[in-house]
C-alpha cells in the first residue's frame, strides 16, 4: 500500500524547518510512493517583503541532487506553491523558464485588500472578505497554468467551528467546475488538524460536491513545515475520503494525470 503526499515545504520555504534529507527517509519509512517538495514562491510585494523569495537556480539544483541520490527508493518531484499566481505572472514565466515544476501547487494567502488569510487571525472574516478570497481562487483557477489548487478554505483552519459560508456555494461550485474543467486537482488539506479546525479543507460537503460533479483529481497534502507534521494525519485522511466516495488518488506524471486506488491504513 503506496502514499503520495504532493505538499511539502523544505527549508527553502522561511517558514519551515524540515530538513529535506530526514524528510525523504521518513518518507521510505512510511510507504511513500512520490512526495513532492512544494517550498514557496510568493511574489507579492508584501510577501516578499515579510519572507523574502528564495533562490529558484539554487532551488532546482538541490532537488535535482535529492531525485538523483534517492533514485533507487523514492520518487521526489521539484513542485512549487505559487501564491496568487494570476497577479504574479511577469515573475512565474521568468521562473519556468529556467525550469519548469513538475507540478505546480497554485494558492490564495493574501487577498485584494492585503488581509493576510494564512497566519491566525482572531477576528471572523467579513462577508465581503470571503467572497474575495473565493473569486481569487476562481481567478486562479481561470487564469493560471497550474496542477493543484492548494487549501481552498485556508481561512478556517484557525476557527474553532464551520462558519455559514452557504452564501458562496454557487461560487465555490464554479471553482469545482473549472478545476474539472481544466484537469486542475483538488487538494485534501490536511494541515487544519493540527490547528484549531477539526477538519481537513476544503471539508467533506465541498469534497462530495466535487465527486458528485464528476471530479477525479483528488491529492493529499500535508502542508507540512516540519518532519513533525509529514504523515501526522494522513491515515486518517484517506480513511475520511475512502468513507465519502472517494476511492482513487491522482497521481502526476510528465503525461498528465493518472489515478491509483486510494489506500486505506
Amino acid at each position: 500500500m503506496n502514499k503520495y503526499d504532493y505538499h511539502i515545504h523544505g527549508t527553502f520555504s522561511s517558514d519551515s524547518t524540515a530538513a529535506y534529507g530526514d524528510l525523504i527517509q521518513k518518507a521510505i519509512n512510511e510507504n511513500y510512493k512520490q512526495i513532492a517538495f512544494t517550498d514557496h514562491f510568493d511574489f507579492l510585494p508584501s510577501e516578499a517583503l515579510e519572507y523574502g523569495v528564495p533562490s529558484y537556480t539554487e532551488y532546482v539544483k538541490h532537488i535535482e541532487n535529492l531525485q538523483t541520490k534517492f533514485k533507487s527508493s523514492m520518487s521526489i518531484l521539484l513542485g512549487v506553491e505559487i501564491g496568487e499566481f494570476h497577479r504574479v505572472t511577469p515573475y512565474t514565466d521568468r521562473l519556468f523558464k529556467i525550469r519548469k515544476p513538475d507540478l505546480t501547487i497554485g494558492s490564495i494567502h493574501v487577498l485584494t485588500d492585503g488581509f493576510n488569510v494564512s497566519v491566525p487571525f482572531n477576528e471572523i472574516m467579513t462577508k465581503n472578505q470571503v467572497l474575495d478570497y473565493y473569486n481569487e481562487n476562481l481567478a486562479l483557477c481561470e487564469q493560471s497554468p497550474i496542477n493543484i489548487l492548494g487549501h481552498l478554505g485556508i481561512h478556517k483552519r484557525y476557527y474553532t467551528q464551520t462558519p455559514d459560508e452557504s452564501y458562496v456555494d454557487s461560487l465555490i461550485d464554479k471553482i469545482l467546475e473549472t478545476l474539472i474543467k481544466r484537469e486542475i486537482a483538488l487538494e485534501i488539506n490536511y494541515s487544519p488538524f493540527r490547528k484549531t479546525y477539526n477538519s481537513f479543507l476544503p471539508e467533506i460537503p465541498v469534497l462530495k460536491r466535487y465527486l458528485n460533479k464528476g471530479g477525479k483529481l483528488v491529492t493529499i497534502g500535508s502542508d507540512s513545515h516540519s518532519v513533525e507534521n509529514f504523515d501526522d494525519n494522513y491515515n486518517h485522511t484517506a480513511k475520511i475520503l475512502s468513507d465519502c466516495g472517494c476511492k482513487e488518488l491522482a497521481i502526476i506524471s510528465p503525461n498528465g494525470w493518472t489515478t491509483t486506488p486510494l489506500s486505506c491504513f
